[in-house]
């Protein structure tokens, strides 16, 4: 039986007509190595760093710390994130005529992850830390909004487990490999970080270590999960191609 394709269309005056077939093997790589240059550069710049004492640039250092907010690891982040939620919802909408009980869950996805992209820009998840105050937390708990995040997931698996469990082997596992890489870096790690930054400071080199394994696990976790959308799509379609064709005179 064949299969349909995917098509993003987009109305641009200036464009005769053509199409941009998304290869996700090649996507894959190009993220990949994205990942691989954020983390290099943050890793060369912070050895620089803590081999002179202080900050050879401010500015140049803030733009690439993997430990700081609005700058280019935050916006791959950010855009990895909002990428997964577009996935999710394309899965959403093509799945909806073919299997109308799943339709909910993959759209429930795709706003969970458009809310962790927005999280990961204006860090929501920062206002939870006032939780420390009440409950007097530190240690590994020293970033106390990990605390109420902790409960999500643990709500997020009861909820979901069923649903996943109905996927095929390949992507259920695939799924729960990138849900693990990611979680042991945005909770795991952070509470390993969390504790060195309470005992001694966010400039001692282990924190230095776990920010960057923290921050790399998170950015692999989400680049998995793209991986395992694009296979979704790509087996429930012929293809997946953005098109741009003139926009309509009216």
């Amino acid at each position: 039986m064949k299969k349909n394709s995917i098509a993003l269309n987009t109305g641009r005056p200036t464009y005769t007509g053509t199409e941009l077939n998304l290869d996700p093997a090649r996507l894959g790589r190009i993220l990949w190595l994205i990942m691989a240059m954020l983390v290099l550069i943050h890793s060369l710049i912070m050895g620089v760093n803590f081999l002179i004492g202080e900050p050879f640039s401010y500015f140049v250092t803030d733009l690439f710390n993997l430990d700081k907010e609005r700058n280019f690891p935050t916006f791959f982040s950010t855009v990895i994130l909002l990428f997964s939620a577009v996935l999710f919802a394309l899965i959403a909408i093509f799945q909806k005529p073919l299997d109308n009980s799943s339709y909910f869950s993959w759209l429930g996805l795709s706003i969970i992850f458009l809310f962790a992209s927005a999280d990961e820009f204006i860090s929501i998840h920062e206002y939870f830390n006032k939780l420390k105050e009440f409950l007097n937390t530190g240690g590994i708990f020293y970033y106390s909004w990990i605390i109420p995040y902790s409960i999500f997931v643990i709500a997020f698996v009861l909820l979901y487990g069923r649903f996943f469990f109905r996927l095929q082997p390949y992507f259920r596992h695939r799924f729960l490999l990138a849900g693990i890489v990611y979680l042991l870096g945005t909770i795991g790690m952070e509470m390993i970080g969390g504790w060195y930054a309470d005992h001694y400071s966010k400039t001692v080199w282990p924190y230095i270590c776990a920010v960057t394994i923290e921050e790399s696990l998170e950015m692999a976790g989400i680049i998995i999960l793209i991986e395992t959308l694009l296979d979704y799509l790509t087996s429930l379609t012929d293809s997946i191609t953005i098109s741009f064709s003139p926009a309509k005179q009216r």
